[in-house]
């Protein structure tokens, strides 16, 4: 079963305490910055050539995920010291903002289950 979220907001603080309400968590702060993450497009360098999350740069996922994640960065760690996971997106999804004349103004998630 997958639940959706549509999520409306003028900033991404409001965003990230939203997000956080709903169940996800930040997949850098849970694995105490061992995870690199790179949010792609809250960059101008992407296929879309814009910044689509804007200030957002935090990685926000399903705690199942996020850990199972963070359990992939200890492997790793155990079989290739100094190699880092690096996290270019996340549950926002920007291809749903392709085409709309107004960015930053609003976000989807989904979740899957």
């Amino acid at each position: 079963m997958t639940l959706g979220w549509i999520v409306l907001s003028t900033g991404w603080a409001e965003v990230s305490y939203i997000l956080t309400n709903l169940g996800l968590v930040d997949v850098g702060q849970l694995s105490g910055g061992r995870i690199v993450v790179s949010l792609i497009y809250s960059i101008t360098n992407n296929f879309l050539r814009e910044d689509v999350y804007g200030d957002l740069e935090k990685a926000y996922l399903v705690q199942e995920a996020a850990e199972r994640l963070v359990s992939a960065q200890s492997l790793l760690e155990h079989k290739k010291p100094g190699y880092r996971i690096l996290v270019y997106d996340a549950p926002l999804h920007p291809e749903k903002n392709v085409g709309k004349s107004q960015k930053h103004t609003s976000t989807y998630l989904c979740r899957f289950s």
